[in-house]
C-alpha cells in the first residue's frame, strides 16, 4: 500500500510537470460568469507535490508511532519468577542452649535488644581489681600490670560495642528485608503505573538510597572487625614485648651476676697468699 501511494505520487507529478503546461501554454479558458479565469499550471504542480510530501510525513509519522508501540510492549514472561533475587534471611532465633541461665541476656542482646553490656558481662570472666596488690609487684611490674588491664578493658569495649552493632542490624534485617522485596517487586513489575519515566526515575533513586544504607552499615561491621584485630594484635604484641623484656633482664642478670662471680675470684685471687 505504501508504495502504491508513493509510486501514484510520482506519476501524477510527472504528468503534472509535462502535460499541464502543454494544454495550457496560453492561458486557459474555464467558462463561468461570462469571463475567463487564467489558469497556472504551475501552481498546480507545486501543489501536487506539496501533497506529495505531506503523504510521506504522514507515512513516517506512522512508522515511528509503530515503532514506539513496539517499543513500549512489555515481555510476556513472569518478571518476579524469571529474575527475582533469592535471599538468605536471618534466623529468628540463636539456638543457644542456656544451662547455668548466663545465655539469656546475650542471645537478646544480639537479637537488637538494650542487654549488649550486661549480656556479655555475664558470659565473661570478670576483671579483679589488684588494689593494694600493685605494691606488692614493685614499679616495673604494677606498669606493666596496668598496661595488661588496661588492653583486657579496650577488649571488653569493644567485644560490647560490637556486640550491640549487631544485634541492631539483626534487629533491623527483617524490615530492610520488607523494603527491598517491595522494591524488587515494583521493579520487575509489569503495571503500567511504574512503566512510566518518573517512575522509573523514581524506583531507581529508592534502589541506589537503600544500597547507600545498605553499604553504610556493611561499613559498620567491617569498620567493628577491624577494631576488634587491632585490639587483638596490640594484646599480642603486648605478650611479646613482656617475653622480650623478660629475656632482655634476664640477660642483664646473667651478665651481672658473672661480673660479680668474676669479681670475687679475682679478689680472691689477688688476697691469697702462701703460707
Amino acid at each position: 500500500m505504501k508504495l502504491h501511494w508513493r509510486s501514484a505520487l510520482a506519476l501524477l507529478c510527472v504528468v503534472a510537470l509535462i502535460v499541464l503546461p502543454q494544454a495550457f501554454a496560453q492561458s486557459g479558458k474555464i467558462f463561468g460568469g461570462g469571463g475567463y479565469i487564467v489558469f497556472d499550471p504551475t501552481n498546480l504542480a507545486e501543489a501536487i507535490l506539496q501533497t506529495a510530501q505531506l503523504v510521506l510525513a504522514v507515512e513516517q509519522l506512522q512508522l515511528q508511532y509503530e515503532h514506539m508501540i513496539e517499543m513500549a510492549r512489555s515481555l510476556s514472561f513472569n518478571m518476579t519468577r524469571r529474575y527475582g533475587a533469592v535471599w538468605t534471611p536471618w534466623l529468628t532465633a540463636y539456638p543457644l542452649s542456656d544451662r547455668y541461665g548466663l545465655n539469656g541476656a546475650w542471645g537478646r542482646a544480639a537479637h537488637g535488644s538494650a542487654e549488649f553490656e550486661a549480656g556479655y558481662q555475664q558470659t565473661s570472666e570478670t576483671l579483679l581489681e589488684y588494689g593494694a596488690g600493685l605494691d606488692l609487684l614493685g614499679a616495673d611490674a604494677a606498669e606493666r600490670m596496668k598496661r595488661r588491664v588496661a588492653t583486657v578493658e579496650r577488649q571488653d569495649g569493644v567485644n560490647i560495642h560490637g556486640l550491640h552493632l549487631f544485634g541492631k542490624t539483626h534487629l533491623h534485617s527483617s524490615e530492610l528485608d520488607k523494603k527491598i522485596t517491595n522494591l524488587e517487586r515494583d521493579i520487575l513489575s509489569g503495571s503500567e503505573e511504574f512503566q512510566t519515566v518518573i517512575a522509573q526515575l523514581q524506583l531507581g533513586n529508592a534502589a541506589r538510597a537503600q544500597a547507600l544504607r545498605v553499604g553504610q552499615d556493611t561499613n559498620k561491621l567491617l569498620a567493628s572487625v577491624v577494631l576488634q584485630n587491632l585490639i587483638d594484635s596490640q594484646a599480642r604484641r603486648a605478650g611479646e614485648a613482656a617475653a622480650i623484656n623478660r629475656h632482655i633482664r634476664s640477660l642483664e642478670r646473667m651478665q651481672a651476676l658473672d661480673e660479680e662471680l668474676t669479681r670475687g675470684t679475682s679478689e680472691s685471687l689477688r688476697a691469697f697468699r702462701l703460707p
